[in-house]
């Protein structure tokens, strides 16, 4: 995979870092960063943007941090990526400290980032105050704080927040029944679950494999064993 006489261009890096990022392998993103280095493109932006990507995605925010920091230039996409990393693997303090030092931060999609953090932590409280800081909200951060409340509970604020989401004129997507019909089975509340089933329905979205068994559990939970079927 790694013997390349010529790199006509940094596509096949990319994809070579692809690779990486699927199998879970930062030795062989070690390899590839390793020719990187050595090529024309060491100096390329889109390249080093991937580098941060498979070295996140493979838990080493050691080695991303690196390439972030000898940049000779970055992008919003290398603070995402970065911060993102940081995020999902747990390290509150750097994600923030990158986030109030990113020069035009994507407000959406690193608040996302942090809310999904908080919530695989526990910390339902502190998703919430990220969310409510939110200028812009879009299905991303709306969804992230409707599963987090699903999951970790109160399960009733799911609903609440799926309501507000409504009337904000933002339209649900498979992620955000499959979450709030997780919620109405934690509480066994037949009559949403049943109104969430016809929205379903409505949106074309009843081939969804994951929202079906959401369903099916639901009315199991329910009681209501003819309709689960």
């Amino acid at each position: 995979m790694l013997h390349l006489l010529e790199i006509p261009d940094s596509s096949v890096f990319a994809k070579l870092l692809n690779f990486c990022i699927d199998k879970k392998s930062v030795r062989n993103g070690w390899k590839v960063h390793a020719r990187i280095i050595k090529s024309q493109f060491y100096d390329e932006v889109f390249i080093l943007n991937r580098l941060i990507d498979m070295y996140s995605k493979c838990g080493c925010s050691d080695d991303a941090r690196q390439v972030f920091d000898k940049m000779p230039e970055r992008n919003t996409f290398s603070w995402n990526a970065m911060i993102t990393g940081y995020a999902k693997m747990g390290d509150i303090e750097h994600a923030l400290q990158l986030f109030h030092d990113m020069p035009s931060p994507d407000e959406a999609s690193v608040s996302s980032a942090l809310i999904d953090m908080y919530a695989k932590c526990g910390e339902v409280e502190s998703a919430q105050s990220i969310f409510e800081e939110m200028p812009e909200r879009n299905i991303v951060s709306w969804n992230t704080l409707i599963t987090c409340y699903a999951q970790n509970g109160p399960a009733d604020r799911a609903l609440q927040l799926f309501s507000l989401m409504s009337n904000q004129d933002v339209r649900p997507d498979e992620v955000t029944l499959s979450s709030v019909v997780n919620a109405c089975s934690c509480l066994s509340v037949d009559r949403e679950g049943a109104q969430l089933h016809a929205l379903v329905i409505k949106s074309n979205f009843e081939d969804d494999m994951v929202l079906g068994n959401a369903l099916v559990d639901m009315y199991a939970k329910c009681n209501r064993i003819g309709d689960a079927r």
